[in-house]
């Protein structure tokens, strides 16, 4: 079985408090986007099979996934998957969530397990924060830590630009520099409003990223990240942001800008073409 999973950009994303637990809630606007990794699946006796060139198989989050599902409903096959990344790592952009979340939906079919959606989400909680939205895999307002997911209906299609830089952060650091008393006002609720009214003025206005104040304590980052924004800003994105922890950068244009001339524009500024994605909201 051939599947193409995508990914997500987050439009807005504000800070709430730290939980007891460790982990921060949260609320944003988590935006499906097309862009996608693929995975091939094929049943085997009993072993549990990950190849991708990215991630060795014991530390990727597929093969995690795929254990505890074997483990937790006595499953006596085993599954060989072949990820063929096209999503960057360490991105923003929940390429491993998302490919955790299609592997449970996958297994669920190719094992027999019957399990509901909420049984999947709940196990998808286990695995990783952004793991329960890509069960639905639907534009959403998702809070708390990640679980608490709400459909949110709009007839908005963005048209989007992204691009990955050479660097790359891991989200827990982020998090861990989050100063919350550094935090200004963040106007999420507009967001919301805005793709609810299918305004897209409303909600590039009101775009903001409190996690890019988690960078701050790396000079050479915020001013990594800054280019690329003020770079999209300049060939005409009507807003950048950074999406989640980063480092992943996508600006929003207008549905009438050509946007793959806009990417040869950014080619000749000096950006690869491996880093440059042009993308839609799904």
């Amino acid at each position: 079985m051939i599947i193409r999973q995508n990914c997500k950009i987050n439009v807005g994303l504000k800070i709430l408090d730290k939980r007891e637990d460790g982990y921060h809630n949260l609320i944003s606007v988590f935006v499906p986007v097309s862009l996608y990794d693929t995975l091939r699946y094929k049943l085997t006796a009993n072993k549990i099979i990950v190849i991708t060139n990215k991630i060795p198989q014991e530390k990727n989050i597929v093969y995690k996934v795929a254990k505890l599902m074997q483990e937790r409903y006595n499953v006596k096959r085993g599954i060989k998957i072949n990820i063929k990344k096209r999503i960057p790592l360490e991105a923003g952009l929940g390429g491993g969530s998302a490919d955790a979340a299609i592997t449970i939906k996958t297994l669920n079919k190719m094992w027999n397990l019957a399990l509901s959606e909420e049984e999947s989400y709940r196990l998808g909680e286990e695995i990783g924060s952004d793991v329960p939205f890509f069960i639905k895999n639907k534009l959403a307002v998702v809070e708390g830590r990640g679980e608490k997911i709400k459909e949110l209906k709009s007839g908005l299609r963005l048209s989007i630009i992204m691009i990955k830089p050479k660097i790359g952060f891991q989200t827990k650091e982020v998090f861990e520099h989050l100063n919350k008393e550094s935090l200004s006002e963040n106007n999420i609720n507009e967001v919301i409003a805005g793709f609810k009214g299918n305004d897209l003025k409303r909600v590039v206005l009101n775009i903001k990223n409190d996690l890019e104040k988690g960078i701050e304590y790396n000079s050479l980052k915020v001013e990594a990240i800054n280019k690329i924004k003020q770079d999209l800003t300049n060939v005409g994105a009507l807003k950048s942001s950074m999406s989640g922890s980063g480092s992943c950068v996508y600006g929003i244009f207008d549905s009438s800008v050509k946007l793959n001339k806009v990417r040869v524009q950014l080619i000749k500024q000096g950006y690869k073409r491996k880093q440059i994605f042009v993308v839609t909201s799904l």
